[in-house]
């Protein structure tokens, strides 16, 4: 088997807030995964999920407070600039990630320079072809525009250009398509896609709230829920299957017109209260499915089968109890 293109082992973050009483937050907590060549990952989990923490600790802009992030061939990169230039991150929001005051020919040329240390001339030159990569053509229609000239796919689309301009191995796409309109977002993400097809990047995060378009992009699926990994499985026997609760409370939270006929019932969870039990599972005080051996012991990612890993306690006995 060929190396990784990333691993990631026991990765954890803790912020800690300003004053004297504040509590210390566990954003991220003892998350381990492998990124192969060729392969999207998706990132699933609700908003405070610890999701963009992970993507930001992977670029380098944060830092871990534990853990370890290897690289192909330079395992345990430490030097920030370095981890910049190989491992690029699509922001969310690309009316902010983008100065206003640049024009498209200075934001992708910039990388250019600084990490491929390109003329100014030959970096314009390669800033055309980007741009026709990401499908933005003829390239010199949009060198010379600022932000506020384009649309917002145009904008996400130079983000894109922008973290393909580093020549990255690894792309960390965080909710590229959540801002745009219903209508481009099959665009974006196909776009992506081919990507990797053609080679530009060896590996991508998928970051995102969204199970569909998690199935349309991902080869595996890693559920987080407040900085846990709850679930990890390959993307079609996940969602076939979903094991933890927490995943079957996304996975049934999706409109489907044919569990409505089958008369299949919603999981509806408790409440949440914005905190973290001291022990036991993060879900337990939402899941309806809770035993008292969830308040107590945190369960461990388990394999129940050559394509699924799961952290529950209820699904683990009841697959020992099946088999």
């Amino acid at each position: 088997m060929s190396e990784p293109v990333l691993k990631v082992e026991g990765l954890t973050k803790v912020f800690h807030p300003r004053g004297r009483r504040s509590t210390p937050l566990v954003a991220v907590r003892q998350v381990s995964f492998n990124l192969d060549e060729g392969e999207v990952v998706a990132l699933v989990g609700e908003s405070g999920s610890g999701k963009t923490t992970i993507g930001r600790m992977l670029t380098g802009i944060e830092t871990p407070t534990e853990g370890s992030i290897h690289l192909r061939s330079e395992p345990g990169v430490r030097n920030p600039k370095t981890r910049m230039q190989r491992v690029q991150m699509v922001f969310q929001d690309p009316y902010a990630a983008l100065n206003p005051f640049n024009r498209v020919s200075y934001s992708l040329s910039r990388p250019l320079i600084n990490y491929q240390k390109l003329s100014p001339a030959d970096a314009l030159a390669r800033a055309r072809t980007i741009l026709s990569t990401v499908q933005l053509t003829p390239p010199d229609d949009y060198l010379e525009k600022r932000p506020h000239q384009l649309s917002g796919g145009q904008r996400q689309r130079i983000v894109i250009a922008r973290a393909l301009a580093a020549s990255p191995e690894i792309v960390i796409a965080d909710e590229p398509v959540s801002m745009l309109d219903v209508s481009i977002r099959a665009d974006v993400l196909s776009l992506l896609r081919d990507l990797l097809v053609q080679q530009q990047v060896s590996a991508m995060l998928y970051i995102t709230h969204d199970l569909l378009s998690a199935r349309l992009l991902a080869r595996r699926i890693m559920v987080l829920y407040r900085g846990h990994v709850v679930e990890i499985g390959e993307t079609e026997a996940l969602l076939a299957h979903p094991q933890h609760p927490y995943t079957q409370l996304l996975w049934s939270a999706i409109p489907n017109p044919r569990r409505a006929a089958r008369g299949e019932q919603i999981m509806v969870p408790t409440a949440s209260t914005g905190e973290v039990p001291l022990h036991g599972c993060p879900f337990q005080p939402r899941c309806p499915l809770a035993i008292d051996r969830c308040r107590h012991e945190v369960p461990e990612l388990v394999a129940i089968s050559e394509q699924q890993q799961v952290a529950c306690h209820v699904a683990v006995d009841g697959k020992s109890a099946a088999s």
